[in-house]
């Protein structure tokens, strides 16, 4: 996708430049609150890497960074050096370089080509129910690895799900994660991710674990096969209220294509209680597992 010439001076325009005589910038690929991420060109390895950059305006004008005064800001960039030699799995993208004490703080990763899930939505309006179930499995697959590992990722939502050009899911932005030995980030909601995709303990600022990704998943997995959210609102507070109290209309309802199944596993990993979820991501992907040798 190249960068909307219109648009440039909205935020900072990379391209063209090389960072520490190495990645080239080349084209704009998305935007953050806090980053900005580009297509780049590793001149050392002559290879496409996706770089994240902080934005000019999340740090002090003409100053190096300083982690006291924006800790707000460079947290997440923080935050994400932590996957670097622990995270290493085919459904989660690779974070490969992270650079914090420079003028232009930057993050280098793998690059997916490929839309991200929300994009994909939006594109083809109805996905197919058999891809629907390829991509969530997928997903587990990678929040199964994490959750081994210790990790909490707490922003599953499709902009953070990538889809490469062979139709394979990559998740991307551990940003708001938490990782074994650190204190747990728990921020108050709004500044997280979509609030559509929150869980209820999350929310409440109560006490959470692993299964707020499955929560998280059970959402995304209505949107899918329903092609519209569980919870919605143009209010923030509308949908909070939502996760806590009210139960999503039938998916079968919305779309009888649903088998009646798979509907109770996604409403399973959707329940307001943890302890009536999946209790790993591995037991969902063995309930998807058990409905599809059922057919």
């Amino acid at each position: 996708m190249l960068l909307d010439e219109k648009k440039v001076k909205n935020f900072d325009d990379h391209r063209g430049m090389i960072l520490d005589s190495r990645y080239e910038i080349y084209e704009y690929l998305g935007k953050g609150a806090t980053a900005l991420v580009y297509l780049a060109r590793d001149l050392a390895r002559d290879r496409w890497v996706a770089v994240k950059i902080l934005r000019s305006k999340c740090m002090p004008k003409g100053k190096q960074i300083d982690a006291e005064k924006n800790q707000k800001y460079i947290l997440r960039f923080k935050n994400e050096a932590q996957a670097i030699g622990l995270i290493d799995h085919e459904r989660i993208v690779k974070i490969e370089k992270i650079k914090l004490d420079t003028q232009i703080p930057y993050i280098v990763s793998e690059y997916v080509n490929g839309p991200n899930l929300m994009g994909y939505i939006e594109y083809k309006k109805q996905i197919d129910i058999h891809y629907c179930v390829k991509y969530i499995k997928q997903i587990l697959e990678g929040l199964s690895y994490l959750h081994k590992k210790g990790v909490i990722h707490k922003d599953i939502r499709p902009q953070n799900i990538l889809l490469s050009d062979r139709d394979n899911i990559k998740i991307l932005d551990l940003g708001v994660s938490d990782f074994p030995g650190n204190e747990p980030l728990s921020p108050f909601y709004r500044d997280m991710g979509d609030v559509r995709y929150l869980s209820p303990e999350i929310i409440n600022g109560e006490d959470y674990d692993h299964r707020i990704d499955i929560y998280s998943v059970g959402i995304l997995f209505y949107r899918l096969l329903a092609n519209k959210l569980p919870f919605d609102s143009h209010r923030s507070v509308a949908i909070t209220l939502m996760h806590r109290k009210k139960e999503p209309k039938s998916l079968t309802g919305i779309n009888p294509d649903v088998p009646e199944g798979l509907e109770r596993i996604v409403l399973k990993a959707m329940e307001k209680k943890p302890e009536n979820r999946y209790r790993t991501a591995d037991d969902m992907i063995e309930a998807i597992n058990n409905y599809q040798n059922a057919q």
